[in-house]
């Protein structure tokens, strides 16, 4: 069965067939959202399939059958069960973010961005100096500044405090074989002695 006469035969809804048919469309459906997903593995985001289809079990019940139909063919039907469809809508979110000041150079750029915003969430949500925006500007500061955005989650609250003289500083110009930038390496130009934040004179 091709996915379009599958597609034809659920257009009369999933209990309109019979456990024969549902089966047959059932494996259809599940053969192409294999194909997809081999796709978006070999471009390191099978992360992006749902997990209810990229872990779907096998039905044991005609209900499961019916709910993993309904599932499959949800995805499949959606702009990003394609990996050129999701790209798209990654580019457009990409775009999204970039408006609203968000420095995202790519959706590569995007998936680390969100990681970094649930990491620090998780890490400090019990933490009262902690929010979203600041970390925001931390990871834009990070992208202007040539360092990992992961750095910022030690001494979190010493660079909470000290976004704005970070904001200030110029980018550390590193020439090939030198060790990668840390944001300590940005104290002198902040005019701080240590990470204690005590100003020079």
């Amino acid at each position: 069965m091709k996915l379009s006469d599958a597609f034809k035969a659920l257009s009369q809804g999933v209990r309109s067939l019979g456990e024969s048919s549902l089966r047959s469309v059932y494996r259809t459906l599940k053969r192409s959202a294999a194909g997809r997903m081999k796709t978006f593995q070999k471009h390191g985001a099978l992360d992006a399939v749902p997990d209810k289809i990229r872990d779907m079990d096998k039905p044991e019940s005609l209900s499961e059958l019916r709910q993993n139909v309904g599932r499959l063919s949800g995805w499949l039907t959606g702009k990003n069960s394609t990996y050129a469809g999701y790209q798209r809508i990654q580019s457009d979110l990409v775009d999204s973010f970039n408006e609203k000041g968000i420095n995202i150079s790519d959706p590569e750029d995007l998936r680390k961005f969100g990681k970094f915003m649930n990491d620090m969430a998780d890490r400090f949500k019990n933490v009262k100096t902690y929010d979203s925006d600041t970390a925001v500007r931390m990871w834009n500061e990070s992208k202007r500044l040539g360092l990992n955005a992961k750095q910022f989650e030690k001494n979190f609250e010493f660079w909470t405090e000290h976004i704005e003289d970070l904001e200030s500083v110029e980018p550390i110009q590193r020439r090939g074989g030198k060790r990668n930038l840390k944001p300590s390496d940005y104290l002198r130009q902040m005019g701080i002695k240590s990470m204690k934040g005590r100003k020079q004179k």
